[in-house]
C-alpha cells in the first residue's frame, strides 16, 4: 500500500506506524494483470502508477520474461521503490521531468529509446490517463500490444457514485 500525502485524510494514514491497522480498506480492486510468457515486456509507470507494476514485474520475472522498466516522476523527491525495480528488471530506467535524475524527460522518452534499441513484445503502462495514452500513441506505429490499466480515483469502490468511470473507444465502462 503506498500513500501519498495530499490531504487530511492521507495526512493522518501517514501517522500509523508499520503493522499498524485500519479498520476497513477495500482493494484491490478489478481485474489482473495478465502475465504471459513474452521474450521481451517493458512496464511503464509514472508517479503512484509505479506501485501496481512491482507485482506485474515480479509476475514476469517467475515465469522467464526479460523485463524492461520505465518509471517516471516530475522529480526526484517523488521517487520511491527504485531499489526494489532495479533488483527484479533486466534493464531500469528513470526518468524525471526536471533532470534530477540520470535521464532527463518523461516515460515515452525513455520509451522510445527502449523500442529504437529492441523488439518488446508487449506494454504494460500504469499512471496517469495522459501518460497511458502517450504510451499508447508511441507503440501504436510499431503494432506492440499495450495494456493500459485504469485507476481512477475510486470513492464507494462498487460504481455506484460514478467516479470510476472512464471512457474507452467511445464507450463509458467502470474501472
Amino acid at each position: 500500500l503506498v500513500v501519498k500525502v495530499v490531504g487530511k485524510s492521507t495526512e493522518e494514514m501517514s501517522t500509523y506506524p508499520e503493522g499498524g491497522f485500519f479498520e476497513d480498506i477495500v482493494g484491490p480492486l478489478g481485474n489482473p494483470t495478465r502475465i504471459e510468457p513474452y521474450p521481451h515486456v517493458a512496464l511503464v509507470g509514472g508517479g503512484l502508477g509505479i506501485a501496481p507494476l512491482y507485482p506485474i514485474l515480479k509476475g514476469f520475472r517467475d515465469i522467464g520474461t526479460h523485463v524492461t522498466t520505465i518509471v517516471g516522476f516530475k522529480g526526484l523527491r517523488d521517487s520511491f521503490w527504485e531499489e526494489r525495480f532495479r533488483r527484479l528488471s533486466h534493464r531500469f530506467v528513470l526518468m524525471t521531468e526536471d533532470g534530477s535524475s540520470e535521464r532527463e524527460g518523461t516515460v515515452v522518452d525513455g520509451l522510445r529509446e527502449i523500442i529504437a534499441l529492441s523488439p518488446i513484445d508487449e506494454v504494460i503502462t500504469i499512471g496517469p490517463i495522459p501518460m497511458m495514452q502517450a504510451v499508447a500513441e508511441v507503440t501504436r506505429p510499431w503494432r506492440i500490444p499495450t495494456t493500459a490499466s485504469m485507476n481512477p480515483i475510486m470513492v464507494d469502490g462498487i460504481g455506484m457514485c460514478g467516479s470510476c468511470r472512464v471512457n474507452v473507444g467511445g464507450k463509458v465502462l467502470f474501472a
